[in-house]
């Protein structure tokens, strides 16, 4: 199966998929940079964006800040001007936090930094004016471009008064990346930012509703997997193939849903390692995949055949 900006050896930049990257490590728990870079290079050879330093599957929550600026610097000299590379983050405790990050990303020279939603700890959801607050500081003191992260999972998403009073303000602010299940929120800030800015969703199953309303693409894990595959169900979108995106879709959403580990990045870098790539080993505390997982691992790449798909050499 080949989309059609694979045969022509390009990507749309009208419609992407972002891969949300993975870190390896070293048996001892060390970031493992040569790794890190041969990843980085797959995924850019697969013509998806790629965000980096993230806090799931990149493992970000335990970077120190020389290891941020690592896998940032990496990120920039392995991606920059092959496909878009964008810092992701973790959620931070306050706007110093996340502008402190942000600093690291433009140091580096990526080319846009996701702004996480304030999280308070304990649970608890800032008010309206508190978000404004948060983010008018935010935005005002960094340089790159900035992408905001709506995730249901920070225990709310981002009102879209919110948003529109922020587009308005920051011409810095261009984009939205949102994660949540709520098709109607999904629909609004699609229609409501519209030509202003650009919006993702979050994971391959609200790809296909995101595109026929008019998103830009999707974030993926899967993607660190089969990044070929996970780009086409954008070109072939683009390109008005809806069969060979039902069939790319179909195929990435196995890879989500197959009994394999796959909701984790244990399942993921076992995969990758069993391809002969570069998944490396988790970092504690998180634990490597069990003999179960393996053996699921081992069936499900057989079964889709992603070496086939992704081109890879046996």
């Amino acid at each position: 199966m080949t989309s059609p900006s694979m045969a022509a050896g390009t990507t749309s930049s009208a419609s992407r998929c972002f891969a949300i990257s993975i870190t390896p490590f070293d048996a001892s728990g060390r970031i493992d940079e040569q790794k890190l870079r041969a990843h980085f290079r797959y995924l850019g050879a697969g013509g998806v964006g790629v965000y980096v330093a993230g806090g799931a599957s990149g493992e970000a929550f335990t970077f120190t800040e020389a290891e941020n600026r690592l896998v940032l610097q990496a990120a920039a000299e392995e991606l920059k001007g092959l496909v878009p590379v964008r810092a992701m983050g973790v959620e931070p405790r306050s706007a110093r936090q996340m502008i402190a990050f942000a600093d690291l990303a433009a140091e580096a020279g990526l080319d846009a930094v996701q702004v996480y939603s304030l999280d308070q700890g304990h649970g608890l959801r800032p008010s309206e004016p508190e978000m404004l607050l948060y983010y008018t500081e935010v935005l005002s003191n960094i340089s790159l471009p900035a992408v905001l992260s709506s995730h249901h999972l920070s225990g709310y998403t981002i009102p879209l008064p919110v948003i529109l009073q922020l587009l308005e303000q920051f011409p810095g602010f261009v984009g939205l990346n949102v994660s949540t299940p709520d098709i109607n929120y999904v629909t609004r800030v699609i229609e409501g930012v519209r030509g202003r800015a650009e919006v993702h969703v979050g994971g391959i199953q609200a790809a296909p509703g995101s595109l026929f309303l008019g998103g830009n693409g999707y974030l993926s894990s899967q993607a660190n997997l089969a990044p070929r595959l996970s780009q086409s169900v954008c070109d072939y979108y683009v390109a008005g193939d809806l069969a060979g995106m039902s069939t790319a879709f179909a195929t990435v959403l196995r890879l989500l849903l197959a009994d394999s580990g796959f909701g984790n990045v244990r399942g993921m870098k076992e995969a990758l390692n069993q391809l002969g790539l570069y998944g490396g080993h988790v970092r504690p505390p998180r634990m490597p995949a069990d003999e179960t997982t393996k053996q699921a691992v081992t069936r499900m790449l057989t079964d889709l055949d992603l070496r086939g798909l992704e081109h890879l050499d046996s």
